[in-house]
């Protein structure tokens, strides 16, 4: 269930179908409620070959996506959450280059977010995940391993001419610095 109950809102898709030594949908358009991607997925070719896309999104506000509330007030216990990396998420072989306009979540806002996405033997990677934030840049390198039996992630962020009044304030409620900051 997600955050928003009328999320994922409505769902349209058209694409060109292509079918030979690969499955192919070239001229994909895909808007999911307010949100318009377009490009292209590609899956087969020889074996191990990753399901490979090239995405690029107008905006997105991720917040709707997220978990909703819950009936039960009490923290799931770990024997009761979903055991990440099992199954298909370790099979699962992806690789492409996602864009997006704009961003955001839990109210910080993101702009021009290019990367590129890998996904293999249950390790997801983003590196690099570049955006523009608070005025500056932001430079991202993310591994999540989730096969592993204690999920590790491993995060590289680094920021330049960001305004730390405006990132302190949101992030922090501070308002006692200001400037720019790397």
């Amino acid at each position: 269930q997600f955050r928003d109950p009328e999320a994922p809102g409505d769902i349209e898709l058209k694409a060109v179908l292509r079918y030979g030594s690969t499955l192919a949908l070239r001229d994909l358009v895909a808007v999911v409620g307010a949100t318009r991607l377009t490009g292209s997925a590609e899956l087969g070719g020889a074996p191990g070959t990753p399901v490979q896309f090239d995405l690029r999104g107008d905006r997105i506000v991720l917040d709707d996506y997220m978990p909703g509330n819950q009936s039960s007030t009490a923290p799931a216990t770990a024997s009761e959450q979903p055991a990440a990396g099992k199954g298909g998420l370790r099979k699962l072989h992806l690789r492409g280059r996602f864009t997006c306009g704009r961003a955001s979540y839990a109210g910080m806002n993101v702009s021009n977010v290019d990367g590129i996405l890998a996904m293999r033997d249950g390790t997801l990677e983003l590196d690099p995940l570049r955006a523009s934030l608070f005025g500056g840049t932001s430079q991202t390198r993310l591994r999540y391993d989730l096969a592993a039996a204690v999920p590790q992630l491993t995060l590289d962020q680094r920021l330049a001419g960001v305004d730390t009044a405006a990132m302190l304030g949101q992030l922090l409620d501070q308002k006692r610095v200001s400037g720019r900051g790397t």
